[in-house]
């Protein structure tokens, strides 16, 4: 749990394998009232919105013939996710996804006379104008529960990395869910960095500065890659 980031399944999982160690603990008098306290709180977490949506896009929770969840919360939670979508649709450029997608099409699936004659045989009309098929995804995320399951130490990050290609709406509503936070260990790790960084000696640095300097604390993991990308060193060596 002191991790970086730690996914909502993953700190479901972690609390139910809590529980099951806690279970096998005897002739311990705080047991069932500890047993009683995690079980509650794991039904408050049931209840988040953000956890629903986690779970469900998790092989481990959702799977062919899982009772986790009920026919009616799978309909609740697929209204939440296509929401999600929408709202992620919303936010992207129309311009440069037209563009992605145009590109991203084969010869084959461009629009031709062959298929102008198919469409006067049997009518109906070919999807040329690049936006992602409603129907196709919600089939997908429909097809969600007839997966097979996957072991307590499978992970979903890369799963749905894996699926970036072959599912990208709902790899997109993944990223936005397997990225919300479980805790507050990066909050925890920021104060304290504040705390040695805003010591009694340097009492006087400005706002800005100590942004600045925050930020390359908190970050320093990403410099090198992001140093090495910001300029073109064969053109500074140069001048």
């Amino acid at each position: 749990m002191q991790a970086e980031h730690v996914s909502l399944p993953d700190f479901y999982m972690l609390w139910l394998r809590a529980i099951s160690e806690v279970r096998k603990v005897t002739g311990n008098q705080f047991v069932p009232g500890l047993l009683t306290s995690l079980n509650t709180r794991l039904s408050t977490l049931r209840g988040s919105r953000a956890f629903k949506m986690a779970l469900f896009l998790d092989p481990r929770f959702n799977y062919r013939g899982s009772k986790f969840f009920s026919p009616e919360e799978k309909m609740e939670i697929m209204g939440y996710i296509n929401e999600t979508w929408q709202r992620i649709r919303q936010l992207q450029s129309p311009a440069s996804t037209s563009s992605t997608r145009n590109e991203s099409l084969s010869e084959s699936e461009r629009n031709d006379d062959f298929d102008e004659y198919l469409t006067e045989m049997y009518g109906g009309s070919v999807n040329t104008d690049g936006e992602p098929s409603e129907t196709k995804f919600l089939q997908q995320l429909q097809s969600l529960d007839l997966e097979p399951r996957q072991n307590s130490n499978y992970n979903v990050w890369d799963h749905w990395l894996r699926r970036k290609t072959t599912h990208p709406e709902l790899y997109a509503v993944a990223m936005v869910v397997l990225s919300t936070p479980s805790n507050q260990v990066s909050v925890e790790r920021a104060f304290s960095v504040l705390g040695l960084v805003l010591s009694n000696l340097r009492t006087k640095l400005a706002e800005d500065t100590l942004t600045n300097i925050l930020l390359v604390k908190l970050n320093k993991a990403l410099f090198p890659q992001a140093i090495a990308t910001a300029y073109n060193w064969k053109e500074v060596e140069r001048n």
